[in-house]
C-alpha cells in the first residue's frame, strides 16, 4: 500500500518539475534498494553457520504459514508498523531527505504496513541463505520492487491517480 501511496508523491507538480520529480525517484530508488541489500547482507550473516537443513524446513514452514495466512485460512497478525511514510517530511524537508528517506522505509519492510507474507518469506530465504552477500543481492530485489511499484504504474496510465488504482485493484 505505500508504495501506491507514493505514486502521487512523485509527480512533476509535488516535486517542482520535472529534473525534480527524477532526482526524487532516483533518490527513493537508491535509498529503497541500497536499505534492502543492507538488510538482506545483515540476515545472510545471521544465517551464516547455520544447518542448512534447519534453515530450508524453517523456511519451508514459514512459506506455508505465510501463504495459510495470505488465503486466510489462518488469521496472524504480520510483525509491521502499521503506518505508511511521514507525509510531514515532504513538505517539511528537501526532497535529497525526504526521498531517499521514504525509499529506506520501504526498502527496509516492517517500516510500512504490509499486506501479504512475502517479506517475511525472502527475509528467512535470506537467512538460509546464510551468505550476506547473495542474501544482500537477493533481498536488493525487493527494493527494486518497491521502486517500480513507485515507477511502473504512472508509466502505463494516463493520470498518477489512475496508475494507483488500476494497480490496487489488480492486487
Amino acid at each position: 500500500p505505500c508504495g501506491f501511496a507514493m505514486i502521487e508523491t512523485f509527480t512533476p507538480h509535488l516535486c517542482g518539475g520535472r529534473a525534480r520529480r527524477n532526482l526524487g525517484v532516483a533518490l527513493f530508488a537508491a535509498g529503497a534498494i541500497v536499505a534492502s541489500a543492507a538488510l538482506g547482507w545483515v540476515l545472510g550473516l545471521a544465517g551464516a553457520g547455520l544447518p542448512s537443513s534447519l534453515t530450508l524446513s524453517l523456511l519451508a514452514v514459514l512459506a506455508l504459514v505465510g501463504a495459510m495466512r495470505d488465503l486466510g485460512i489462518v488469521r496472524i497478525p504480520l510483525p509491521q508498523r502499521r503506518g505508511q511514510v511521514p507525509e510531514s517530511w515532504r513538505r517539511e524537508l528537501p526532497l535529497v531527505i525526504w526521498a531517499p528517506a521514504y525509499g529506506v522505509m520501504l526498502g527496509l519492510g516492517v517500516l510500512t504496513f504490509q499486506v501479504v507474507s512475502t517479506f517475511w518469506v525472502v527475509a528467512g530465504a535470506c537467512i538460509a541463505i546464510g551468505n550476506p552477500t547473495t542474501a544482500a543481492a537477493c533481498f536488493a530485489l525487493f527494493g527494486l520492487g518497491r521502486v517500480l511499484m513507485v515507477i511502473i504504474p504512472p508509466r502505463l496510465a494516463e493520470t498518477y491517480a489512475a496508475g494507483a488504482i488500476g494497480i490496487g485493484v489488480a492486487m
